[in-house]
């Protein structure tokens, strides 16, 4: 069927997923990211406001923060149970305030994390998340299994689509 009455009856079906898509466009905030700038890399105590599930990561879940206080600039961890280690970073991109949904990834040193209820081990855990432009955002892992404590080195990623943004590597060394 060709002409206007093929595109009325194509209206219901197009208007809606019109709709979703400025809608997911405004739920991110319609902002672009430049780049990010990292403001210090280390050792931090946290707090957990909350817990979130997480499939592509090997604990299956992450940790909401309600604060975080930097201990000590390094990217040299001794790891042990309950500790924090990330970076906190700025997007510079525009508009200011626009809130970015990323992509954080976190690249585990062979032979990988090996998580008991689940199958296999994995070199690599991802999720997502949201920042915002401008503001001081957080991005870190804390360990609070034994299973999780691998040495060697731990990359903190953040991307933006295909477009990795910043990579953070940690010398995870036993205590």
């Amino acid at each position: 069927m060709r002409g206007p009455l093929a595109l009325l009856l194509l209206m219901p079906t197009l208007v809606p997923s019109f709709a979703a898509a400025i809608g997911e466009a405004r739920a991110q905030g319609g902002g672009k990211v430049d780049r990010i700038e990292i403001i210090e890399a280390g050792i931090y105590r946290a707090e957990t406001a909350s817990i979130k599930l997480a499939p592509g990561t090997a604990t299956r879940q992450r940790n909401i923060l309600s604060e975080t206080k930097l201990l000590a600039l390094t990217t040299r961890v001794e790891a042990k149970i309950g500790l924090h280690f990330g970076i906190r970073y700025r997007l510079v991109g525009r508009p200011s305030g626009a809130t970015i949904k990323l992509i954080s990834v976190t690249q585990y040193p062979a032979p990988g994390l090996k998580n008991p209820k689940a199958d296999g081990s994995q070199l690599r855990g991802e999720h997502s998340l949201f920042a915002t432009i401008g503001q001081v955002n957080y991005r870190g892992y804390v360990f609070e299994q034994d299973w999780e404590i691998v040495p060697g080195s731990w990359t903190l990623e953040l991307w933006d689509g295909k477009r990795k943004l910043i990579s953070q590597t940690f010398d995870v060394i036993k205590p």
